[in-house]
């Protein structure tokens, strides 16, 4: 079994019943260092202000995904990959700000590939993946969860950093200099064949862009049409609606993708 499923009476990483708590779509922590005090409205790319909603703290439940994890796995099992990207995210802004390659973090000095404070990084978005499947009642590659919460150190996350677009256009053009959005679950499918590719996400703060997403292998496509079958004809529908509304290109590169990705 290459995925797993829990009902949201469960952790959605380790399928525990016990002590189930939220999860920061956003960490508590960058949103508050982005925004400090200020009063904070939570709404949809593309709808009119009257849509937004008030989020009286960065505890509010319009920040968390409506999925639980257990308290072991929101403490003992990924706390040291919160705090490492708490860290990472510094160190990546300051890059951002001086005009230097946001990439260049990932130095043997600082993150040696392969190393913990290196999949700590790397965990911290693959827990946030996979609470963005679980999201949409998807299946969870099980490979991924595991390494979540370190049960195996097999990275299968690509990640990519870059300038957000709305936060520069917005900068620019009406002074904004506090943001931060998330890309919900993107599926990544065959433009012919329909067939399922990849999981992705992104998470912005301020000006950073987080893309990240993990490549499907063949076993777990072929596990897909077997015993997810409902899950793939929800995807499907969803690539032939994109067809027919094509997204623009400034919808694409806010959530770091270009009309080659769509």
């Amino acid at each position: 079994m290459y995925f797993q499923q829990f009902p949201v009476t469960k952790c959605c990483l380790c399928g525990n019943s016990e002590n189930l708590t939220g999860e920061h779509k956003i960490k508590a922590a960058a949103l508050r260092k982005e925004f400090g005090k200020e009063p904070l409205m939570v709404g949809v790319s593309g709808e009119s202000n009257r849509a937004m909603k008030l989020a009286q703290s960065v505890k509010s439940k319009h920040l968390k995904f409506k999925v639980r994890i257990c308290e072991t796995c929101n403490t003992s099992r990924t706390q040291q990959a919160d705090r490492e990207f708490d860290r990472f995210h510094g160190l990546v802004a300051e890059r951002v700000k001086n005009n230097q390659d946001p990439l260049s973090v990932f130095s043997p000095e600082l993150y040696l590939e392969g190393g913990d404070s290196y999949l700590n990084i790397f965990r911290y978005f693959a827990k946030l993946l996979c609470c963005h499947i679980a999201e949409v009642d998807g299946p969870i590659p099980t490979t991924l969860a595991e390494f979540a919460i370190s049960r195996n150190s097999l990275n299968r996350i690509w990640l990519e950093i870059k300038v957000d677009p709305f936060f520069s256009h917005a900068s620019s053009n009406f002074g904004v200099d506090q943001y931060a959005a998330h890309g919900g679950l993107i599926v990544n499918g065959d433009k012919n064949t329909k067939e399922l590719n990849a999981y992705r996400s992104t998470i912005t703060i301020g000006p950073v862009l987080y893309v990240f997403h993990i490549c499907l292998e063949t076993f777990e496509k072929e596990e897909l049409q077997k015993i997810y079958p409902d899950f793939l004809t929800l995807c499907k529908a969803k690539f032939e609606q994109a067809k027919s509304n094509q997204a623009s290109d400034w919808d694409l590169a806010q959530v770091g993708m270009n009309t080659n990705d769509a």
